[in-house]
């Protein structure tokens, strides 16, 4: 699951406000990436700006689409709804409420962190009376973890332990799910991969795909790293090791490198899923502790009778 935001205009927050209708139970808008990415599961946070003030109004759990106009009004079983070129239902078990006048903190809304589309983390940009600018919404965008976290606390929504959400690239369960779909896992693990040679070769590294028990053997003049890769679309906040991962890494003979990218956005191209963004996250000289590993399963040695 990945988490966005998504802006009203302040005409359609205030029509919504005098409406009896307070379910957020679609949202609507134009046949544009990132917008048109969305996937079920995904939540978007639907927000105004209003005189350099950020407003919350709902939350929506994508539950179907991007479906047009004719398929939104089947499922919403309305006509009554604004004529865009996408649509997205929410999902029955978890519509939310619209709710007016949720000021968010200024503090808050100033320090909020967005990803773009290429993966780099910003704070929403400013007007000159240091107010959120009206535009700074203009697009949806990628919250990180805490961020969305902290916008779901001014709903009174469970945080992120109490909703599933999905990831790849041997991600554990407790904190992001695990893909099920070895499609994804195979594209995000060798964009994660390919992000991780870029890095080396730009810092002059020679690069060469090994596999196991690491991924990436890199090498500039008598320094040799052994450099484990992860690639999720979730936080990462945890990831699968092998027995064989662990004690190379724990060698003295070489350095090893944990290379993490986290939050990749996979969006659908034709028949398969095109992978971009995301954040790169390093552990350099990385051995990890007995603390920091929790055993998943064990080889049990059955006794001889």
């Amino acid at each position: 699951m990945a988490s966005y935001t998504f802006l009203w205009n302040n005409d359609t927050w205030d029509q919504r406000a005098k409406s009896d209708d307070d379910a957020v139970d679609y949202i609507a808008g134009e046949n544009k990436r990132p917008f048109s990415t969305f996937v079920k599961g995904d939540e978007v946070f639907v927000i105004t700006v209003k005189k350099g003030n950020l407003y919350i109004g709902g939350r929506l759990v994508v539950g179907d689409g991007p479906v047009l106009k004719v398929e939104a009004e089947k499922l919403l079983g309305r006509t009554n709804i604004i004529n865009k070129d996408l649509y997205f239902i929410a999902e029955k078990q978890a519509i939310d409420k619209f709710r007016a006048a949720k000021l968010v903190d200024l503090e808050v809304a100033k320090n909020l962190d967005l990803i773009t589309s290429k993966g780099e983390r910003k704070k929403p940009n400013l007007d000159k009376s240091g107010g959120i600018d009206r535009q700074a919404f203009r697009i949806p965008f990628q919250l990180t973890k805490a961020s969305a976290d902290k916008l779901r606390d001014y709903l009174d929504l469970p945080q992120n332990s109490e909703i599933q959400e999905e990831s790849s690239g041997n991600v554990a369960a407790g904190s992001a799910g695990i893909q099920d779909d070895p499609e994804k896992k195979r594209i995000t693990e060798n964009y994660a991969v390919s992000k991780a040679k870029e890095y080396y070769l730009h810092q002059e590294f020679s690069v060469e795909e090994y596999g196991k028990p690491f991924d990436l053997l890199c090498q500039k003049k008598e320094l040799v790293v052994h450099v484990e890769v992860k690639g999720s679309t979730g936080n990462a906040d945890t990831v699968i090791l092998t027995r064989n991962e662990v004690k190379d890494a724990r060698e003295n003979a070489w350095r090893s490198d944990l290379f993490i990218v986290r939050n990749i956005l996979l969006q659908r191209n034709g028949d398969t899923w095109e992978p971009s963004g995301g954040e790169v996250f390093v552990l350099e000289g990385w051995a990890p502790n007995d603390e920091d590993l929790d055993p998943r399963e064990f080889d049990y040695r059955v006794p001889k009778k």
